[in-house]
């Protein structure tokens, strides 16, 4: 494959795409390049939303950032270029135009707030586009007035905009196209090329020291996923010890395309036994009881073994089997495996003052699995890890990276 094809912005947009549908929860996206300093960042209207950068020296930001000036920038952190939304302006689509396709809005909602508060005593509600109530309720006129008038109420009016779903315009739906600027935005987290934002958190990798350098395209994998996992012997106070409950159901894989994804959980079963105390005239073997072995370490776990006693062996501790309980950990699965049963889950924390030993608890951790740097090697045609999160943290498989472009 020609390097040119990794290296321009549509073939890393497309390979960003495909990743994120075949490796969810994974995300990628694309670096450019370290720069030394604020200073060295490109103009705003020569990069595009997504184009991410390393700042090796902290400083001051400018208006030109999301955060606004006089904020401070670390040294190592990264700064993403996003695309904000300054307003729209209706459009009137052609009769053969798909709206959706187009990236056209419509209203979601409208509100009115009151501003009457906010507003100084020189303030003209009619330039400032204000409104006013009507005596009837929730019903709102444009002001005449251009001075404030005391004890009267003034709104703003607040619509709220979403993506329309119309495919052939609509009689009678009126459709606004967004305008845009470009910012640049510190990273708590990341933008993806989407306009969504991805929480990898304050662990985000960053190695200033890296080969990052100018004029040579960097691709960023990661993955921050909560874990559940499941606490074999609750104590205390559920709700104080932060523990979550779950709740799980056989799901439908009718229309699941990647069970990974969804996400979609599989269940093990834990068997649990514990120790009776005979009476002395019981035969073992009868009852179904069971005898222990092993010292219940990792290297050397329990192992229960239906008894063969009929009589009862006063050196022997015997056990009965109780109900099982079981785990359900997130599938790995990217396909729906044939004969394989899935289960949905939700998970929230419990509010239990006492443990209710019918419910099952769990934990909750926030887990930086994987992530990276990488770069493309044309001579060894493959993605050379060139900065991680950690010792802790793994490189991603990319041995079929080529099949990701369509």
């Amino acid at each position: 494959m020609a390097n040119n094809k990794y290296l321009d912005y549509p073939g890393l947009q497309r390979l960003v795409e495909n990743i994120n549908k075949k490796y969810a929860p994974i995300q990628a996206i694309v670096f450019q390049s370290t720069v030394e300093d604020i200073a060295a960042l490109p103009d705003l209207t020569t990069v595009k939303a997504g184009y991410m950068y390393n700042i090796k020296t902290g400083g001051i930001t400018t208006e030109d950032f999301v955060e606004g000036a006089g904020h401070i920038v670390t040294d190592g952190e990264n700064i993403a270029a996003v695309e904000l939304v300054n307003g729209y302006e209706v459009i009137v689509p052609a009769a053969s135009d798909d709206p959706r396709a187009l990236g056209y809005y419509e209203v979601e909602s409208v509100n009115y707030v009151n501003v009457t508060a906010t507003l100084a005593d020189d303030a003209n509600p009619k330039a400032l586009g204000l409104y006013e109530e009507t005596l009837t309720p929730g019903t709102y006129v444009l002001t005449e007035d251009e001075t404030v008038q005391d004890g009267k109420a003034y709104f703003e009016q607040v619509k709220s905009y979403v993506l329309t779903e119309d495919r052939l315009p609509v009689a009678g739906h009126t459709y606004y196209k967004a305008n845009t600027g470009m910012k640049w935005d510190i990273l708590g987290g990341v933008f993806d090329l989407e306009g969504r934002y991805l929480e990898f958190g304050k662990d985000f990798p960053q190695k200033p020291e890296s080969r990052m350098v100018n004029g040579r395209t960097f691709l960023f994998m990661g993955e921050d996923r909560k874990v559940y996992t499941f606490v074999e012997e609750p104590t205390g106070r559920p709700t104080e010890n932060g523990y979550f409950e779950g709740v799980f159901a056989i799901a439908d894989t009718t229309n699941v395309v990647n069970p990974k994804q969804v996400p979609l959980y599989e269940q093990t079963e834990v068997e649990h036994y514990s120790a009776v105390t005979p009476v002395g005239t019981e035969n073992p073997k009868t009852e179904g009881w069971y005898e222990r072995t092993g010292s219940g370490t990792e290297v050397d776990p329990y192992v229960y073994t239906a008894t063969e006693d009929t009589t009862l062996d006063t050196g022997k501790t015997y056990y009965q089997k109780d109900a099982s309980t079981f785990i359900y950990a997130r599938t790995t699965d990217a396909e729906v495996a044939t004969g394989k049963t899935y289960y949905t889950g939700t998970f929230t924390a419990s509010e239990d003052t006492t443990v209710d030993p019918t419910k099952q608890y769990y934990t909750e951790s926030v887990l930086y699995k994987k992530g990276g740097i990488y770069e493309y090697d044309a001579t060894a045609k493959e993605w050379e890890l060139q900065s991680s999160g950690g010792a802790e943290v793994e490189s991603i498989p990319l041995k079929d990276i080529d099949d990701l472009f369509i």
